[in-house]
């Protein structure tokens, strides 16, 4: 595969750029271009990193403390629950 900067094929490629540019990215609305871009960027990143970017949008879900809290709720619940079921076990007997 070849890169870009040696293709022949260069200015026809820069002359569709300048035409998505002048004629579409400048006519939208900038939330919108700012996620096509978003996009763009992305998909040119290399493999690894794009995978890094996965993994960092999963992690930032835990660092908010709410997501720590409803697991350790449930997790209390059921060691309640359970201490709860021995108990009364306890006193049936």
């Amino acid at each position: 595969m070849m890169l870009l900067k040696d293709s022949s094929a260069k200015e026809e490629i820069r002359t569709r750029y300048e035409d998505i540019w002048d004629y579409q990215l400048l006519t939208m609305d900038e939330e919108k271009v700012q996620i096509v871009l978003d996009k763009l960027e992305y998909e040119l990143l290399p493999l690894g990193h794009k995978l890094l970017k996965r993994w960092d949008k999963l992690l930032d879900l835990f660092k908010s403390k709410t997501i720590w809290i409803i697991p350790l709720i449930v997790i209390l619940t059921l060691i309640l629950l359970y201490v709860l079921i021995v108990y009364v076990a306890l006193l049936v007997q």
